[in-house]
């Protein structure tokens, strides 16, 4: 369900896709340079652009007649999420042609193996509207288990199964999908885990840096104030001198 929600938002709401892989190639951009300041800039910008790519998917699957549950637009997020991070992520949600959805765990690349439409069925996918015909091959009799549909049902008027054993497998995909649901739900609390602790460890950072500039000046002040103090006590120095002197000097011509 998560896939072919992403998949019409590629086609229906292309706006809010451009607006999360520019966002994306600005975030790497900065990420690569290191410039924190420029990844905290676009926190907020992150966020919104998430929360609105999410809003999008919703919107296409409700108006093609299916709503997402909170784990699949969990995914969702969690796609655009990967998207934003990785760039292989980014061309694969591009593509429109998912069949599953996309994890960042925080580091490294994302893994896109067998996460796009093989070639021969990317054309037929492209060509479906809405998922009532997606959800089987009338003429192959095959399970369409990628998520180019939300669900699978079978026509009993061209599919070569019986009643019976079309509830069966029925009954299995969308235990499956259940099953999936939940470890999307568990990976999409880990990967939000990981994302504050990235965060809260850059404003740590960020602190660290302003308490080192700090003592490095501090650090400056008071090797100039031990110069001054240096100088201040050659002075005194030298003028003690001199006063010694002159003290010698009055002594010996008062005895003489």
């Amino acid at each position: 369900m998560a896939a072919w929600a992403l998949n019409l938002v590629v086609r229906d709401r292309p706006v809010e896709v451009d607006r999360l892989l520019d966002l994306g190639r600005r975030m790497r951009a900065a990420q690569s340079q290191l410039d924190v300041d420029a990844l905290r800039a676009l926190r907020v910008e992150r966020e919104t652009t998430l929360d609105g790519f999410t809003r999008a998917a919703r919107f296409v699957a409700d108006a093609h007649g299916h709503g997402l549950s909170m784990s699949a637009a969990t995914a969702i997020r969690s796609t655009g999420v990967a998207a934003l991070a990785d760039e292989a992520a980014a061309d694969a949600l591009a593509g429109g042609a998912l069949v599953r959805t996309l994890e960042y765990a925080g580091f490294g690349e994302v893994d896109v193996s067998d996460a796009i439409a093989a070639p021969h069925a990317l054309g037929r996918r492209r060509e479906r509207s809405a998922p009532t015909s997606e959800r089987a091959d009338a003429t192959t009799g095959e399970a369409s288990e990628d998520a180019s549909a939300p669900a699978v049902e079978a026509d009993t008027a061209t599919e070569p199964e019986t009643t019976a054993a079309s509830r069966r497998r029925l009954a299995r995909l969308e235990q499956e999908a259940a099953d999936a649901d939940r470890e999307l739900a568990r990976a999409s609390l880990v990967e939000a885990e990981r994302e504050r602790l990235a965060e809260k460890a850059a404003r740590r950072l960020a602190d660290l840096t302003r308490l080192m500039e700090a003592a490095a000046t501090e650090s400056r002040a008071s090797a100039e104030a031990a110069q001054a103090a240096r100088e201040e006590r050659e002075t005194a120095a030298d003028a003690y001198e001199q006063a010694r002197q002159r003290l010698e000097s009055a002594r010996e011509n008062h005895s003489a």
